[in-house]
C-alpha cells in the first residue's frame, strides 16, 4: 500500500512538472534558436568574464604603478630645484663667512677706533672689490655697538645704527649667536626710506680671539638670485614649478618655470592662506590631488627650503600624467572588442552545432508531457549528443513499460484503499453510536433528578470522555464523569472499558461511599494497566463520582476532576477532588480520596465536567477558560435552567475560541435536583 501511494505521488509530480512546462506560452522564436542564443550567451560570458577581470586588474595595477611613478618624478623635480636654491643660499653664507674670517677684516675691526679717514676709505675700496667678487650688491661693516663703520654705499651710511633698520634681528643673531644667516627679501633699502628692488641680506660675525668684534653684512643682488633660482620641471610642457617666499613679510611668488625676464618677485599679488603654496611655506613636504581655479585636476608635490624659508611646488595635469593609462585602456578596449567578436562567432557556431539535437530531445519531451509515451527522438551520428538521444529513447521505452504497469497497480491499490477506508469509516461511526448510547438520556433520569443536560464534543469522531447517571434501588442515583488519557478510538475503547470497571466497583462498594468506590476502581485499574506500562504505554483517567440517596446528604469524591455546585441562592463553587487520577500506579496510589457531603436542601444544580471545557483557548493569547471563569459564567445565568445555562456557556466558549483548534474532549453533565421531592423526603426523615 505504501509503495503504491509513493508511485502514484511520483507519477503525479512528474506529470505536473511536464504539464507546467507545456502550459508555458510559446515564444515566437523557434526552440532551437532560443537554446542557441542562451548557449551562445553562456559561452560568451564564460570566455569574456575572465578576460574582463584580468583586464580590470591590469588597469588597476598599471594605474597604481603610473601614479607612483608620477609621484616619484614630481618628488625628484621638487628635490632638484630645492637643492639648487639651497646650495646657492649655502654658498652665499659660506662665502661671506670666509671673507669675515680673513686677516684684513679682523685687523680693520681691531683698529677701527684709531683709523684715519684715508684708511677707512681704503678699506671701503677693498669692500667694493670684495663685493664684486662675492656677487653682492653692497658690503657693510658694522661694529659691536651696532654702528656702521664702513660700507660700499659710501660715507653717507657711516654711523647709522643698524639696530634701527629691518635687519636688526639678523645682526643680533650674528653678533650674539655667531650664526651666518640669510634674511627674507624686502623692497626697503638699508639706510633709506624709499623702496627699491627686492633685496635680501647676509650677516656673518667677525671673530678675534674667540670674541665677536663686528659683523659683515652683504646685500644679495636679486639679478644674481634670478640666475641661480631658475627652475625647470622636466615633466612636460604642462608641468608647473613655482617657488614661493616672503617679500616685505607677505607670501609671494618668487619665480616659476615660465617666469619672464623681469626677475624674481615680478608677479603682483599675494598667496592665499589656504593654497598649496602657503602650505609649502609652513614647512615639511607632501603630495596630493587638487582642483585648480580653472577646474583642472592636478597632481601636486611640495617641499620647504629652510635655508631661505621658501617653498617649491611642482604640479602636473592628471590628463597628461595619466595619459599612458588612457592609451592602454583604449588599446585594451580594441583588443577586447576583437576578442568579443571572435568569442561570439565561436559561441554561435558551437551553439548551433549543439542546439539542434537538444531541441529535438526537448520536442520529444513535450510530446511525452502530453501523454505520447511512444514518441522517440532521432539519433543520428556517433557523437555524444547522438548517444544521449539513444539513451533517452531507451529510457522512454522503460518509462512507458513501467507507467503502464504502475497505472494498473495504482488502480488496484486505489480500489483496495477505498474499500478499507469505507470499512474504517463505518467502524468509527459504529463506535461513535456505541459511545453515544452509553451517555445519559433525558428520558431515563432518576426520581431525584428534575432535569439533566449533556454537552459532548469529542476532539475526534470519538473520544475518551464518558458520563453516566443511573438510579439506585434506594430511589437515589449515582452519576459519574470519566476522562481517559488520549483521544480518538484508543481513548474511546479505554473509556468504555473504564465505564464497565466503574460499574463493577460501584456494585461491590456502593454502600461504603464514593471514596471507597474510587479506591476499589484504582486497584482494579492498576491490575489491568501495569502490563501496558511495562510496554511503554501510559494509561490513566480522571473520575468524578456523585451519590444521592433520599433523605441523606449528597456524597462526592473525585480523582483529577471536581464537582461544580450551584446553590439555591445562586452561589456557585467548585469542590475539588484528589489532584491525581486513577490507574497511574506507583506512589500516587497512597494519596487518599476525599469525600464531600452536601445538604440537598441547599443545592439547586450540579455539574460534572471533564478538563476539556476548562482547557478551551478563549483568551487573547490562547489562555484556557479555567474554573474561575466557568463559575463566573454560571453565576451570571443563575436564574436559567441548568440545560439552558450550560448550552449558552458552551456556545460562548466556542465563539471565544474562534479559529483556534479544540485542545481536548469536552464533556459536561448538568443535573437539576427535584426540589419538592427532596424537601418532602428530608421532612419525613
Amino acid at each position: 500500500m505504501w509503495s503504491c501511494s509513493l508511485c502514484r505521488q511520483q507519477l503525479g509530480q512528474d506529470r505536473a512538472i511536464l504539464s507546467e512546462s507545456e502550459a508555458r506560452p510559446d515564444s515566437s522564436v523557434p526552440l532551437h534558436k532560443r537554446f542557441s542564443l542562451q548557449l551562445g550567451l553562456w559561452l560568451l560570458v564564460s570566455a569574456l568574464l575572465p578576460a574582463a577581470i584580468v583586464g580590470a586588474i591590469s588597469l588597476s595595477v598599471a594605474n597604481e604603478s603610473l601614479e607612483q611613478a608620477v609621484r616619484n618624478r614630481l618628488l625628484g623635480s621638487v628635490d632638484t630645484n630645492a637643492d639648487r636654491i639651497d646650495a646657492w643660499a649655502r654658498r652665499r653664507r659660506a662665502a661671506l663667512r670666509e671673507f669675515a674670517a680673513t686677516a684684513t677684516v679682523r685687523s680693520f675691526f681691531e683698529g677701527v677706533q684709531t683709523l684715519d679717514p684715508a684708511a677707512r676709505a681704503q678699506f671701503g675700496e677693498s669692500l667694493r672689490l670684495q663685493a664684486a667678487a662675492l656677487a653682492l650688491r653692497h658690503l657693510t661693516a658694522v661694529g659691536p655697538n651696532g654702528l656702521v663703520v664702513a660700507s660700499t654705499r659710501g660715507a653717507s651710511l657711516d654711523g647709522t645704527n643698524i639696530r634701527t633698520t629691518r635687519i636688526a634681528t639678523l645682526y643680533d643673531r650674528a653678533r650674539l649667536l655667531g650664526e651666518t644667516e640669510l634674511s627674507d627679501f624686502s623692497t626697503t633699502q638699508l639706510g633709506q626710506q624709499e623702496r627699491g628692488r627686492p633685496t635680501a641680506f647676509v650677516a656673518a660675525p667677525v671673530f678675534n680671539s674667540g670674541l665677536v668684534v663686528g659683523v659683515m653684512v652683504g646685500e644679495v643682488d636679486d639679478r644674481e638670485l634670478q640666475d641661480n633660482a631658475r627652475v625647470a620641471s622636466g615633466l612636460g610642457s604642462n608641468a608647473q614649478v613655482r617657488v614661493v617666499g616672503y617679500l616685505d613679510g607677505v607670501p609671494r611668488l618668487v619665480t616659476n618655470n615660465a617666469a619672464s625676464a623681469q626677475g624674481v618677485f615680478s608677479e603682483a599679488g599675494s598667496i592665499a592662506a589656504d593654497s598649496i603654496e602657503a602650505q609649502a611655506l609652513r614647512g615639511g613636504r607632501g603630495d596630493g590631488r587638487r582642483t585648480t581655479e580653472r577646474g583642472e585636476r592636478v597632481f601636486t608635490v611640495w617641499r620647504y627650503i629652510p635655508s631661505v624659508r621658501w617653498g617649491v611646488v611642482t604640479q602636473v595635469s592628471e590628463a597628461e600624467a595619466f595619459g599612458p593609462v588612457r592609451q592602454l585602456r583604449v588599446v585594451m578596449s580594441i583588443v577586447s572588442a576583437f576578442a568579443a567578436l571572435l568569442a561570439i562567432i565561436v559561441a554561435v557556431w558551437v551553439a548551433r552545432r549543439v542546439a539542434r539535437p537538444i531541441a529535438e530531445l526537448t520536442r520529444v519531451s513535450s510530446k511525452v508531457a502530453r501523454g505520447e509515451l511512444g514518441a522517440r527522438a532521432e539519433a543520428e551520428g556517433d557523437d555524444e549528443v547522438a548517444r544521449l538521444a539513444q539513451v533517452f529513447n531507451g529510457m522512454l521505452s522503460t518509462i512507458q513499460q513501467h507507467t503502464e504497469g504502475l497505472e494498473s497497480i495504482v488502480a488496484e491499490r486505489t480500489r483496495e484503499l477505498t474499500e478499507r477506508g469505507a470499512r474504517i469509516r463505518e467502524s468509527i461511526e459504529l463506535a461513535r453510536k456505541i459511545e453515544s448510547s452509553l451517555l445519559p438520556s433525558e428520558s431515563e433520569r432518576p426520581p431525584l433528578v428534575r432535569k439533566t443536560a449533556l454537552i459532548w464534543r469529542p476532539l475526534d469522531e470519538v473520544g475518551g470522555d464518558i458520563a453516566f447517571i443511573e438510579a439506585t434501588p434506594q430511589g437515589g442515583f449515582i452519576a459519574a464523569m470519566i476522562d481517559c488519557t488520549g483521544h480518538g478510538i484508543a481513548a474511546a475503547m479505554t473509556a468504555m472499558f473504564a465505564s464497565a470497571m466503574c460499574s463493577q466497583a460501584i456494585a461491590s462498594h456502593q454502600s461504603q461511599g464514593p471514596a471507597e468506590v474510587l479506591r476499589e476502581l484504582d486497584r482494579r485499574l492498576e491490575l489491568v494497566f501495569q502490563r501496558a506500562r511495562g510496554e511503554g504505554i501510559a494509561l490513566g483517567m480522571d473520575v468524578a463520582l456523585l451519590m444521592a440517596t433520599p433523605g441523606e446528604p449528597l456524597r462526592f469524591a473525585g480523582a483529577g476532576v471536581g464537582l461544580v455546585v450551584r446553590r439555591v441562592d445562586g452561589a456557585c463553587e467548585m469542590m475539588a477532588g484528589r489532584r491525581i487520577g486513577l490507574g497511574y500506579g506507583g506512589r500516587r496510589r497512597t494519596v487518599p480520596f476525599i469525600e464531600h457531603q452536601l445538604e440537598t436542601a441547599t443545592v439547586d444544580s450540579l455539574l460534572l465536567c471533564s478538563d476539556g471545557i476548562l482547557d478551551e483557548p478563549v483568551g487573547e493569547n490562547g489562555e484556557g477558560l479555567g474554573a474561575e471563569r466557568l463559575l463566573e459564567m454560571l453565576r451570571d445565568r443563575s436564574k436559567q435552567e441548568i440545560d439552558e445555562a450550560i448550552r449558552e456557556i458552551d456556545a460562548e466558549v466556542v465563539r471565544a475560541r474562534g479559529a483556534r483548534r479544540q485542545r481536548d474532549d469536552v464533556t459536561v453533565l448538568g443535573i437539576t435536583l427535584a426540589r419538592e421531592q427532596s424537601l418532602a423526603q428530608k421532612g419525613a426523615a
